[in-house]
C-alpha cells in the first residue's frame, strides 16, 4: 500500500487528496490539495458550497507520529461561498476549527493527559505544554 492511500484513508479524505510525501530526517511533510472539483463544506454549519472564493495561504498541523518520524500535514485553505453564512473558511475533515493539530493526535493527547500530567504529556508527543493544555481544554469542552 503506497504511504498516500494510507494516509488518505487514516485524515478521511474525501474532496482532497496527498498530492506529494517529503521525507526529511526527522519529520514527513505530506502535501494534500482540493481533489478536482469535489464540492467543499462550509467550516461553520458544514452545508456542501458550489462556488470558491479565494485561496488563502498554506497552513500546517501536527498529526500522530509514523514510527519516530513526525507527521506535517500541509494544505492551502479555500474560503468557500456559503448560501447560508457568506463567505467562510471551509471544513477540514482532519482537524478541529481553529486548532494546529489533527483530530486524532488531539485524542490522543486527551486521552494521555488523563493519566499523566501535562509536562509528561507534552514532553510524550514532543509538544509544548501551553498546546497540550488547549487540547485538554478543547476535549473537556
Amino acid at each position: 500500500m503506497l504511504i498516500e492511500t494510507f494516509i488518505r484513508k487514516q485524515l478521511a479524505l474525501k474532496a482532497h487528496r496527498v498530492t506529494k510525501v517529503e521525507e526529511t530526517g526527522e519529520q514527513m511533510v505530506v502535501h494534500i490539495d482540493r481533489l478536482g472539483k469535489r464540492l467543499l463544506r462550509c467550516g461553520v454549519c458544514r452545508q456542501r458550497c458550489r462556488q470558491v472564493h479565494s485561496i488563502r495561504k498554506e497552513r500546517q498541523w501536527r498529526d500522530l507520529s509514523m514510527r519516530k518520524t513526525t507527521l506535517i500535514l500541509c494544505y492551502r485553505p479555500r474560503r468557500v461561498e456559503c448560501p447560508r453564512c457568506g463567505v467562510r473558511v471551509e471544513d477540514f475533515p482532519w482537524a478541529e476549527p481553529w486548532a494546529r493539530v489533527t483530530r486524532a493526535l488531539g485524542n490522543a493527547v486527551a486521552s494521555l493527559a488523563r493519566e499523566v500530567s501535562g509536562q509528561g504529556t507534552a514532553r510524550h508527543y514532543g509538544l509544548n505544554w501551553k498546546t497540550v493544555a488547549g487540547i485538554v481544554q478543547r476535549a473537556v469542552r
